[in-house]
């Protein structure tokens, strides 16, 4: 779902100035609005910036079919601004992208960072600034094989580091811990 924590704003003007240089960009956005204000505001922006033929607005869908259309993205963007939520943590989206071999375009916290770092699978960016969010998406389409080493690595590494197999065995390590064993 699309609420405040979301850099929107900002990557609706950063899409708006990439889409100069690469005309055939096109943004899918997949899910809900948390309130109908936010909703209004961003279709607003979208007329404003004239974005109505780049940027598609879809209905949230099944787990399954978000993964067939993750796969045929080009890129993945995790931008979120630095709230508790976000900043502490991860979204599950960025290990999708991550795990699904897209290059990604992702806020630089210190969480993320270590992710798509350790995975050389993207570009971390300001969450706060069109400018940096554009250049992120820019310097990936700018050189396709550099996206192609990202999705290649980053796939790799996600598994690897990432996969269920090694994060059950820190599960079932902190439960022998908390249990007394």
């Amino acid at each position: 779902n699309f609420n405040r924590e979301m850099s929107i704003r900002e990557i609706l003007t950063a899409v708006s100035a990439v889409k100069c240089r690469f005309p055939g960009l096109k943004l899918k956005m997949y899910g809900d609005f948390s309130t109908p204000e936010l909703r209004n505001t961003t279709r607003q922006m979208i007329r404003r910036l004239g974005l109505e033929k780049t940027v598609e607005i879809r209905p949230p869908v099944a787990y399954a079919k978000m993964i067939k259309e993750i796969h045929k993205a080009s890129i993945g963007l995790a931008v979120y601004k630095p709230v508790p939520n976000c900043f502490l943590g991860f979204p599950n989206k960025l290990l999708e992208f991550i795990g699904s071999g897209i290059p990604v375009v992702a806020s630089d916290f210190p969480n993320y960072r270590e992710v798509v770092e350790n995975c050389k699978a993207g570009v971390l960016v300001d969450p706060f600034s069109p400018a940096s969010i554009a250049d992120g998406i820019e310097e990936i389409l700018r050189s396709p094989s550099k996206a192609k080493a990202m999705s290649v690595c980053g796939a790799k590494t996600c598994a690897e580091k990432y996969g269920w197999e090694n994060e059950s065995r820190k599960l079932v390590k902190l439960y022998k811990k908390t249990a007394g064993y």
